[in-house]
């Protein structure tokens, strides 16, 4: 009757896989996503409401003028050599 129960045993054993990595990047990648979109909605939502902070940052990256022409913030430095 032993030997009967550990061939019964061995016949009913089923390999699981290993996708424990899938749920690991998963985690990840959903996580990530997650704070993506929450920072940029915080973002959008200081900007609409004038917050300092948000408003400098903007400003920092607008083009600027000088004597008349528009330079853009990428294009300075060429623009005033070509001069």
């Amino acid at each position: 009757m032993l030997a009967t129960y550990v061939i019964f045993l061995t016949e009913d054993v089923v390999e699981k896989e290993n996708t424990w990595y899938m749920w690991v990047v998963g985690a990840c990648v959903g996580t990530f996503v997650m704070l993506l979109i929450g920072t940029v909605v915080t973002l959008y939502y200081m900007w609409r409401h004038r917050v300092v902070l948000v408003m400098k940052i903007v400003h920092y990256f607008q083009a600027y003028e000088e004597d008349g022409k528009v330079f853009h913030v990428v294009g300075t430095c060429f623009l005033n050599k070509q001069q």
